[in-house]
């Protein structure tokens, strides 16, 4: 069950973008407003933090799998240990007490799992929330040199309709891949915890 789960969060983090579903784009009145779109999942691919991201959730996961082998090999042993305390003949007490430890063991094993999992989840959910702050302000003040009030993520399968003329995602990626990498690679002081990957950024820059 954590092997599955941790794979599951391995897929999550390759996409690296939430999505909002747009209906309309338009173009910016001059007087500002209107609707920018940024597609953080293309950003995050052409800095080279798409890699980035995946090689961490992976090396946290796999830390977490030799984890939990130990822990259920320790958790076995000790099992095998109370069994054979018993003998071969265990009275129906006895084998009514192992049941028990049985039972007791694999509850515990099962919340281990599940802190596991969620120890996992917790650093991919680190990993796309400190991009998406660091992308937060680039995108803003980009967006607010050409007049919009707003920006949304971009979602090629949510999106309906799309102007080019309101895509400002080679324009955020030039910025970000022109600050300094220890720039590009520190922590928010204070980063709200994220749903999923690199979310919605609806900023609004007035």
């Amino acid at each position: 069950m954590a092997r599955n789960a941790i794979t599951v969060c391995a897929a999550v983090v390759l996409s690296c973008c939430a999505c909002l579903v747009v209906s309309r784009l338009t173009q910016p009145a001059a007087s500002g407003g209107g609707v920018a779109v940024v597609d953080l999942d293309e950003v995050s691919r052409r800095l080279g933090r798409y890699n980035e991201m995946q090689n961490s959730l992976q090396a946290k996961a796999e830390e977490t799998k030799q984890k939990l082998a130990a822990i259920e090999q320790s958790t076995i042993k000790q099992l095998q240990e109370a069994r054979s305390s018993l003998g071969d003949t265990p009275d129906p007490e006895q084998a009514k007490k192992f049941q028990k430890l049985q039972q007791t063991a694999s509850i515990q094993l099962n919340q281990i799992k599940q802190r596991a999992e969620q120890e996992v989840s917790s650093h991919r959910q680190q990993l796309v929330q400190e991009f998406r702050e660091q992308a937060r302000p680039i995108v803003a003040r980009i967006a607010k040199e050409h007049g919009f009030s707003t920006v949304m993520t971009r979602n090629d399968s949510l999106l309906f309709s799309y102007e080019n003329t309101v895509d400002i995602t080679e324009e955020v990626t030039k910025a970000m891949a022109g600050m300094a990498p220890a720039a590009v690679a520190a922590k928010p002081d204070a980063a709200p915890q994220g749903k999923s990957t690199v979310q919605q950024v609806s900023h609004e820059t007035r």
